[in-house]
């Protein structure tokens, strides 16, 4: 996901919080307001729909829009990932 969005080129700062202890860091910290989430869902022990809901449940992190890359057609998830406050998902197919 990063690569693609450097080839995009445009004037952003891209944080990856891949490991579990980096990504609570990251957003207890007040001053780190993100303009937009991307989110997988598949990530290791605490799972991307547990991670939504940390997320949205933080007064300061609620009003961001968070988009889920996914490459899973599962409805259930992506009902779940609505009705807990998703701004909508894009498939990231193989091509």
């Amino acid at each position: 996901m990063k690569r693609t969005i450097s080839l995009l080129e445009l004037n952003y700062k891209v944080y990856d919080a891949k490991m579990e202890k980096k990504r609570f860091i990251f957003f207890r910290r007040i001053y780190i307001v993100p303009d937009i989430i991307l989110l997988d869902l598949d990530i290791p022990k605490i799972g991307g729909i547990e991670f939504l809901k940390i997320i949205k449940s933080k007064e300061h992190l609620r009003h961001i829009p968070t988009i889920i890359p996914t490459t899973s057609s599962n409805q259930k998830d992506l009902v779940e990932c609505y009705r807990i406050g998703m701004a909508g998902y894009c498939f990231k197919g193989y091509i």
